[in-house]
């Protein structure tokens, strides 16, 4: 693909979309089932195992993800909508898309427990983020994928939960930090971002195959 062509991907941000709604439920179901197998995995594996229930009720969801809404709308946006589209027409996409990994990784660097494992796992998460928007030509599978991965690791996996939140489970980790992801979650775990690396190459892999679309 020429560089004036992953320019187009990104115009005006790629909020513009027909059919978004779908676009973003389909990325957001795409985003709970990710991290439910890495989840899933893990647990397999030993590395991760269920301490408790933790009560999540229906208006304790809808706010959850509400709030997962918002974080992903404006991290999205800036990220991978207006950072991306500036910096690819210097950069060209891939470019582009690996600065604004690397400032999307360096946001998580102080998160608790966080580790260089986490830390690779925030840069593929945001590499992958990228390919989706190069591939859908638009924010909105993206934005779906990142709210449907955040409910699920906070909401149902309990995660990242502030002291008091109601979750539907609640797990531990055991074992090595690197397999279990430690205090910082399954999002600092080699089994995740093994995932979120063959996520990243099949979105580039149909990217490549693939006209961009650019949606309004």
């Amino acid at each position: 693909m020429g560089a004036a062509r992953s320019r187009q991907v990104v115009r005006r941000g790629g909020i513009h979309a027909s059919r978004a709604i779908w676009r973003a439920l389909v990325g957001a179901v795409s985003g709970a089932f990710v991290i439910s197998l890495s989840v899933g995995a893990l647990c397999g594996l030993g590395a991760l195992a269920r301490t408790g229930a933790g009560g999540l009720g229906l208006a304790g969801a809808v706010v959850a993800a509400l709030y997962f809404c918002l974080v992903a709308a404006v991290q999205e946006g800036v990220f991978r909508g207006w950072a991306l589209s500036v910096l690819a027409r210097r950069s060209g996409f891939w470019g582009a898309a690996v600065i604004t990994s690397l400032a999307f990784a360096a946001i998580h660097v102080f998160a608790p427990g966080q580790n260089a494992v986490g830390l690779l796992a925030m840069g593929m998460f945001g590499l992958a983020m990228c390919a989706a928007v190069r591939r859908f030509g638009t924010l909105w599978w993206a934005m779906g994928f990142h709210t449907g991965w955040d409910f699920t690791l906070t909401a149902i996996f309990g995660f990242g939960a502030a002291p008091g939140q109601r979750v539907l489970w609640r797990l531990a980790p055991h074992g090595p930090a690197w397999l279990s992801g430690g205090a910082a979650g399954p999002e600092a775990s080699a089994i995740t971002l093994a995932m979120l690396g063959c996520l990243l190459g099949a979105l580039a892999w149909r990217g490549l195959r693939t006209r961009p679309q650019t949606r309004r």
